[in-house]
């Protein structure tokens, strides 16, 4: 993207990200344009996901909404998150570089619907 535009499509993914903890799909939009690299493309977002996450979980314990009944119920999620990761590691090493594109453009709309749509609602 230039300059200007891609500024302002951070900018927006940073404020989508404060407003709902959801700014990715600009983010992601903007790095698939700027990382033409998968590996890289994805080590770029997944340190960027591990930072905010890390950032967001602080504030929830600092808040007090991280109780022993939210990570109860978020500890039954951790099988799911090793099934998921092994699966991408192995989706990543199998798919092409242009099937990966268009696989996470096609995340994207999705993601991005559905932002709007809870929005909206």
């Amino acid at each position: 993207l230039p300059t200007l535009p891609g500024i302002l499509v951070l900018i927006g993914g940073g404020i989508l990200q404060g407003l709902y903890a959801s700014g990715g799909p600009l983010v992601v939009y903007f790095a698939s344009r700027a990382i033409h690299e998968k590996s890289k493309f994805r080590t770029t977002l997944a340190l960027l996901w591990l930072i905010l996450n890390g950032v967001l979980t602080a504030t929830l314990l600092y808040n007090g909404k991280i109780t022993a009944y939210t990570l109860k119920f978020s500890a039954y999620l951790l099988p799911s998150v090793f099934v998921g990761t092994l699966a991408g590691i192995g989706v990543h090493n199998r798919v092409s570089e242009a099937t990966f594109r268009k696989l996470v453009y096609g995340l994207l709309v999705i993601a991005g619907s559905s932002l709007v749509y809870r929005t909206l609602n």
